[in-house]
């Protein structure tokens, strides 16, 4: 059933893959029984027999792509990179209401000019940048990087194929490859959430050093749900550690605390919020404490 050329060069990823999608769905069934109070055994039993052939044909499917030639060393990084969800990347991002709607009201909030010099953090398949490109101009220059190898190698296809001019590199967000204060527009869309604390410090200590004095942060992440839907989506992303915290409403003390200031610049649905982070001069700090 497996695919021999995936199965000969990588089984282990593709066993992983069968894993991760088996756990995903027990997790989801649980949190759904938990949300609804339902009884637990029989609907753990019942979905634990659904999980296993779904979870079967997510193995086989992963396992009849083609193998990637390399685009260089995979950045080490302590974040979450779901590098296995790069062919569905879009098309899941679109049916949760985070598609191309969304990336362009993010760009309109982000207040992007002809001309700026723009870098996207965990670009993914680079949608977000490829438009940003588009407001940028051909005086502007907009970088994206991502730990994640097919995701930066969809992202150069997705550029390629729609004439755009961003660039795409492998890179973590805690090391990021540009010199101190190079960009005017920094966007971090959904990607600080998958930063472990630690991790999440000195990817933001590398953002203030990328971004001009007068350069700001737009950070587009998890925040307090509001109502009953965005809480059961809350529930079922609970199974995630790091997305738990964020979804306590701590994000701008955390954008605080690593030296910037913060402004709510607006929300998308009730469960996301998006802010704009110009970073404080070490004389201010000084004059604030």
């Amino acid at each position: 059933m497996i695919g021999n050329a995936a199965w000969s060069e990588d089984g282990r990823h593709v066993w992983r893959s069968f894993w991760r999608c088996f756990a995903l769905c027990l997790a989801a069934a649980l949190a759904v029984t938990l949300a609804f109070r339902l009884p637990i055994i029989p609907v753990l039993l019942l979905l634990f027999l659904l999980a296993c052939p779904i979870a079967g044909i997510w193995a086989y499917l992963v396992s009849r792509r083609p193998l990637p030639v390399p685009l260089g060393p995979v950045p080490k990084t302590h974040g979450h990179t779901p590098n296995w969800l790069a062919p569905w990347y879009d098309g899941l991002c679109g049916h949760l209401g985070l598609g191309h709607t969304f990336r362009v009201k993010t760009i309109e909030l982000a207040g992007i000019r002809s001309g700026d010099r723009v870098l996207d953090i965990g670009c993914a398949t680079g949608a977000l940048a490829c438009l940003a490109a588009r407001v940028a101009g051909p005086g502007g220059c907009v970088r994206g990087i991502d730990a994640a190898p097919d995701m930066v190698r969809i992202a150069r296809e997705k550029a390629a194929c729609i004439g755009a001019r961003p660039r795409f590199d492998l890179a973590s967000a805690e090391a990021l490859p540009f010199p101190d204060a190079d960009f005017d527009v920094v966007l971090a869309s959904l990607i600080l959430d998958h930063l472990p604390d630690p991790v999440l410090q000195t990817a933001l200590q590398e953002t203030r050093r990328v971004l001009k004095p007068e350069g700001r942060l737009i950070v587009v992440a998890f925040d307090r749900p509001k109502g009953f839907f965005a809480r059961l989506v809350t529930a079922l992303l609970s199974v995630s550690s790091g997305l738990r915290r964020r979804s306590q409403g701590r994000m701008e003390d955390i954008l605080r605390q690593a030296g910037f200031r913060t402004t709510r610049i607006g929300n998308w649905g009730r469960l996301i919020g998006i802010w704009r982070a110009e970073p404080v001069s070490a004389d201010a700090s000084a004059i604030g404490g």
